[in-house]
């Protein structure tokens, strides 16, 4: 989801980055320019996610309807259509329906976008929502990968080829994301063979930042944990304290 929503970042701030004001012709074509980009970071395209719900909310901003509305009142019939997409992203997805939940990245991305509608209006922020229900341990995606490891890593270099890298990577394993530029692309793969995906970068370029995680055990690893969980409602979980570090210039801290 976190590569997805820089794509999706990526695709809204280049069209909108051209101009200093937010008007409602911009904001249309930047969010079609989100969902273009979300899209084309995915080999398979899975809908019941926050695909879905950046396509639904381009499609909104594209009616005939919402073009003479101010950017305020376009975002606000654009954030509805959101939200309408991400209640019926379980229709989409078994799992979701199984579980009971609506799809986290979805949620994640209409909450963003209902910040920038209430910002652009003026309006304040509502406090968050204190969740009163406890999920099961069912509605934790427990679906286990064909493939053991999640791979990831950076290739830095001059004129990469990202079509003939994903070709690559698409032989060896699924959930790839190949996204970027011709000077630098970040790879996301599910893999038997870690060291073949990184062979395939390692051949166009420079391979930076590796990260290799054995998902089958991180699998029976969380199962352990959530079964000794107390099973009863958010009030039994402990109270986080939330600390500030300030991040500047200067001699000492």
């Amino acid at each position: 989801s976190g590569v997805i929503f820089s794509q999706i970042v990526r695709g809204f701030v280049d069209v909108l980055g051209e101009h200093q004001h937010a008007r409602t012709p911009r904001l249309r074509r930047a969010l079609r320019g989100a969902s273009d980009a979300a899209y084309r970071a995915v080999k398979r395209p899975v809908e019941g996610t926050m695909l879905t719900v950046i396509r639904e909310m381009a499609e909104e901003g594209e009616r005939k309807e919402n073009r003479r509305l101010a950017p305020h009142e376009f975002l606000a019939a654009v954030l509805a259509r959101g939200e309408d997409a991400l209640s019926r992203t379980p229709e989409m997805l078994d799992v979701l329906r199984d579980a009971g939940v609506v799809d986290a990245g979805g949620a994640g991305l209409v909450e963003i976008a209902r910040g920038l509608t209430l910002e652009l209006a003026g309006e304040p922020l509502p406090e968050a929502p204190v969740e009163g229900e406890a999920l099961a341990f069912d509605a934790i995606h427990q679906e286990l990968s064909r493939y053991r490891y999640c791979t990831v890593f950076l290739v830095e270099g001059e004129g990469l080829d990202q079509v003939a890298l994903e070709a690559t990577l698409e032989q060896i394993g699924d959930s790839l994301l190949v996204v970027g530029d011709s000077s630098a692309l970040k790879v996301h793969v599910h893999t038997d063979d870690p060291g073949a995906a990184l062979a395939a970068g390692t051949a166009l370029g420079v391979v930076e930042g590796v990260e290799i995680a054995n998902m089958h055990a991180q699998t029976a690893q969380r199962e352990v944990r959530l079964s000794d969980a107390p099973s009863a409602g958010a009030s039994t979980l402990p109270t986080l304290e939330t600390g500030l570090v300030a991040v500047c210039p200067g001699q000492g801290n």
